[in-house]
């Protein structure tokens, strides 16, 4: 499952990814952590 987690990270966020960063002014490093805390979250909240 982290897998495909990861290969719809990949494929769907990466084109927004440098729109927002430039929008924001955020590194790519902080907005990949960023995107992995809020799916972490998710995915507690789906299990639990």
């Amino acid at each position: 499952m982290k897998k495909k987690l990861v290969i719809e990270l990949e494929s769907y966020q990466y084109q927004l990814l440098l729109k927002q960063c430039n929008a924001r002014g955020w590194s790519i490093a902080g907005y990949l952590i960023w995107i992995a805390q809020q799916e972490s979250k998710r995915i507690e909240q789906g299990v639990n």
